[in-house]
């Protein structure tokens, strides 16, 4: 794929980029082959966009450049690849905290029950587990997000009663 492509797509997946799991998404959500990956990650190394932390791991070499390069995409692809990242991340079972991080920015994708349940239990026990370590601020915009999925299906309320009235207290 074209640098640029991939680079954009490394902005909204943002933070640490694992190259093994950059390239299964990639292949299996974007149809790059590891190849392509790989090489797309030479070039932008090459570039000075990102830099290596170790043989895996990379970030970009400045916040600014990740923000410019997210600003590039459009908000349909932003919605899109949030949402492909977040339940790629849950389906793998890889960082449930930095998974919903993208997919409760797009509460409105997450069309299928189970996933709406599974997504709004997760929100619940990270916003526990950070109400328990003093972020008050960061558990609040759990239990948000999830009080958001509860508004959004009613079906919900009945399914997973229990945890709806502990996000609510």
């Amino acid at each position: 794929p074209a640098v640029k492509s991939l680079i954009m797509f490394l902005a909204i997946f943002a933070g640490k980029l694992h190259m093994p799991t950059i390239e299964e998404f990639a292949q299996q959500n974007l149809e790059f082959l590891p190849e392509q990956t790989h090489q797309g990650f030479y070039d932008a190394q090459e570039l000075g966009c990102i830099m290596a932390i170790d043989r895996e791991n990379f970030k970009f070499s400045h916040d600014k450049l990740r923000q410019a390069a997210y600003e590039l995409s459009s908000d349909q692809y932003k919605d899109e690849m949030h949402y492909r990242i977040g339940m790629f991340l849950l389906r793998h079972e890889r960082e449930p905290e930095r998974a919903l991080l993208h997919l409760n920015r797009v509460p409105d994708k997450i069309t299928n029950l189970d996933d709406q349940k599974l997504v709004l239990q997760l929100n619940l026990q990270t916003g526990q587990a950070s109400r328990s370590g003093s972020a008050w601020d960061i558990a609040v915009d759990f239990f948000r997000a999830g009080y958001t999925l509860l508004k959004k299906n009613e079906q919900l309320w009945t399914e997973i009663h229990k945890e709806a009235m502990q996000l609510l207290a």
